[in-house]
């Protein structure tokens, strides 16, 4: 399987003229973060000394995986202030280890949209290729930029964790942020210009369910084999059909997650002619 995916990954790089990762949750737990249920489950026990039905409310909703309106419960909670709730959701987000993703970030892309809120991916970056990507965070001015930049660059484009009102995590945010242009035209931009690598994601990341029913909604499937998605082998029919067909990628699955991410690059080093064209 080692074997399938460097050649995958080696043949998107090859062919692709602009090439772009998307990284999911997968990625930051990679360098140590929580993922979707331990993250809810986390601001639940942290809102516990507060309103602890609030708290049992928000675990009944993990138990049935709907961590989206879990997250809403908790900013709806009267009785743990808003400072409170950003101060514990940064502290959740803050603490990573980006050595962990100098093989994803070793890949020869030119960019990175991510659904993450931390800056694991910036700083693994930094340390694999000594250089700084430019960096778009969805609220501020500058995001609009994005989806015309042609340097290295990586749009947090669920918000970030050092601005925690841009955050989207709640089933509300998300149904607001469909409505956000400049979120749109980015996706568009890099869907329908560019070449996609998925990582990191699964069929239970409720943000990239939003991501793909966005981009089927918008603009229908792209031409088949124009992007690409590792995806686990046990991944829903649903994901596969949304990631695979309607969005116009080649799904490659795997078995163990940890063998991919262990060094996904290490086979591009007999491919090192295989560069992102200009």
């Amino acid at each position: 399987m080692a074997s399938a995916v460097s050649d995958a990954l080696a043949r998107f790089f090859g062919n692709a003229t602009h090439p772009i990762v998307f990284a999911g949750a997968g990625i930051a737990a990679r360098a140590g973060l929580p993922q979707w249920k331990n993250l809810v489950v986390q601001l639940a026990e942290g809102m516990r000394a507060f309103d602890p039905l609030t708290t049992q409310q928000m675990l009944e909703r993990v138990r049935l995986e709907d961590y989206t309106l879990a997250v809403d419960y908790f900013k709806l909670s009267p009785n743990m202030v808003k400072g409170e709730k950003q101060k514990l959701l940064v502290r959740l987000l803050s603490s990573f280890d980006a050595t962990k993703l100098a093989s994803v970030a070793q890949l020869p892309f030119r960019g990175c949209l991510t659904t993450n809120f931390d800056r694991s991916i910036l700083e693994g970056i930094a340390a694999a290729r000594h250089i700084a990507a430019r960096d778009y965070k969805l609220g501020d001015v500058s995001f609009k930029q994005a989806q015309w930049e042609e340097g290295l660059f990586v749009a947090r484009v669920h918000g970030a964790v050092e601005a925690p009102e841009s955050i989207v995590l709640s089933e509300t945010q998300f149904k607001a942020l469909l409505a956000d242009q400049t979120y749109a035209d980015l996706l568009g931009s890099c869907f329908l210009h560019r070449n996609v690598l998925f990582l990191g994601f699964s069929f239970y990341d409720p943000a990239v369910r939003h991501v793909f029913d966005d981009l089927n909604r918008r603009f229908g499937s792209a031409s088949p084999g124009r992007h690409m998605a590792l995806l686990p082998q046990n991944a829903a029919s649903e994901f596969l059909q949304k990631a695979g067909v309607s969005a116009g990628q080649e799904p490659l699955l795997f078995d163990d997650q940890e063998a991919v991410f262990a060094d996904p690059s290490a086979s591009l080093t007999r491919h090192r002619r295989l560069v992102p064209r200009s």
